[in-house]
């Protein structure tokens, strides 16, 4: 259910979302083709975040998994994502996240991009997950900053740019704040931009959220912004 807002909330969002109309969509941006690995084309249109289905065993249920995306094609999403937050990446062990990876690559046949979740605290375990995602056919890879031990911008520094130098796939940003790692400033987010290419892509979620995608649009720096 989503949150209920004020007016004076409604009209800051509209008007931010109409500022940024070219690079901005509401979910994610992705073409209706998958872009090749390394290539820097924009992401535009809705991006599905699935959910994760389990049996009553509590293992995932790949065949609904499966249905999830063909559910979401047919109803005309621009690309997918998974595992994130509403998908309860943090439930997962590696095997399930990689396994998991590979169902929707393999569901998604070309279709629609994927854009595959591969934050972890730490930088290790997510640089093993991009590879795998990127060897297995991932358009691209999305993760937040490490969440766990109060750890800064420095550390995320750290954690994008090992990202970065591990894969060529586009890497999507998300800054949800809160207990979900640093709430990183637009500043340091467009250095890092700058510095990698590859991370100027953001799903920005700290508020006030219209006002940081301006600055995003008048850096010139970033590629896609959700």
């Amino acid at each position: 259910m989503a949150n209920r807002i004020n007016r004076r909330e409604f009209v800051g969002r509209v008007a931010g979302a109409a500022l940024a109309a070219p690079f901005v969509t509401q979910a994610g941006s992705a073409n209706p083709t998958p872009a090749p690995a390394g290539e820097g084309k924009d992401f535009h249109g809705i991006f599905a975040i699935l959910q994760t289905p389990f049996t009553p065993s509590k293992a995932i249920d790949e065949e609904d998994l499966e249905r999830e995306v063909d559910f979401c094609v047919r109803c005309g999403t621009h690309g997918l994502v998974w595992p994130q937050l509403a998908a309860e990446f943090y439930l997962l062990s590696e095997e399930e996240r990689m396994r998991g990876a590979e169902v929707i690559i393999r569901a998604a046949a070309g279709r629609r991009p994927v854009v595959i979740g591969v934050q972890e605290p730490y930088k290790g375990i997510a640089v093993k997950l991009a590879r795998h995602a990127e060897a297995k056919g991932a358009n691209a890879i999305i993760a937040i900053p490490p969440y766990v031990g109060g750890a800064g911008q420095e550390i995320a520094a750290d954690y994008y740019r090992s990202l970065a130098q591990a894969v060529r796939l586009p890497i999507f940003v998300q800054n949800s704040g809160g207990s979900w790692g640093p709430g990183m400033s637009t500043e340091f987010i467009i250095r890092q931009a700058r510095e990698f290419p590859q991370l100027a892509y953001i799903k920005e979620e700290v508020s006030p959220v219209p006002h940081r995608l301006e600055v995003y649009v008048k850096s010139g720096a970033m590629k896609g912004i959700f």
